[in-house]
């Protein structure tokens, strides 16, 4: 199923909705580099959604976590790693391998046709990696919880990044792979409940932080006696 999936070209100018039916099914979809080219486009837009699914949990756990201090430069630096790829996917050619290697060369422009394909690969992958994402975020969070939300995206960044530069690049040319970026996520299903779940605990432990009495006042200090 999946080398027919990521091998067969999909029917060139039908919509996306269509498109990412068709894939789920008859099994039959992009070539693996159009597959890996197209999540390659969309992973930015996929990380910033999964940012601010993590900005509303912080939030949540702030109430109960005053403390809680974020690096907002991991995220920064990885939303810019998500970009270089989505410049990748926009590439005719590999800048590094001449042309004559075969790399991103089926025509002229490269993976003909793989744009179309956008959309089903939004559809299809961003509950993946949402899903990973907030899956490592809260068992990081049992640790430490500052670094739990500044660094849990990493995982789940570099894992599309190699799977889909690996198809991009023909590494993968079966493109078995690239279930793993579909499956898990169960097309949305799964992160969802996790960050309904998620988003219920950090509720829940508010709810205990607000109504804790407070803690008492520290003893005032002995009276200084006089020495005489």
């Amino acid at each position: 199923m999946m080398a027919c999936m990521w091998k067969r070209p999909g029917r060139r100018g039908a919509p996306f909705t269509l498109l990412a039916c068709a894939l789920l099914v008859s099994g039959c979809g992009p070539t693996s580099e159009q597959a890996g080219r197209a999540i390659l486009a969309v992973l930015p837009v996929i990380l910033l959604i999964s940012a601010g699914m993590q900005l509303a949990l912080l939030a949540s756990w702030r109430v109960a976590r005053p403390d809680i201090q974020v690096d907002k430069w991991p995220l920064r630096i990885g939303f810019l790693l998500a970009v270089f790829g989505f410049v990748l996917a926009f590439m005719s050619v590999s800048p590094f391998v001449s042309r004559s290697t075969g790399l991103f060369t089926e025509v002229e422009t490269g993976g003909a046709g793989w744009d179309e394909w956008i959309g089903a690969a939004f559809m299809m992958t961003a509950g993946t990696f949402v899903a990973l994402h907030l899956l490592v975020l809260r068992i990081m969070f049992a640790s430490s919880p500052g670094r739990a939300f500044s660094w849990s995206f990493a995982p789940p960044l570099a894992l599309f990044l190699v799977i889909a530069l690996a198809n991009a690049f023909r590494v993968d040319s079966k493109g078995d792979v690239i279930a793993l970026l579909i499956y898990p996520g169960l097309y949305g299903v799964a992160p969802l409940i996790i960050f309904v779940v998620l988003m219920i605990e950090a509720g829940r432990a508010g709810k205990r932080a607000k109504a804790a009495p407070p803690p008492p006042p520290p003893p005032a200090p002995p009276p200084y006696s006089n020495l005489s």
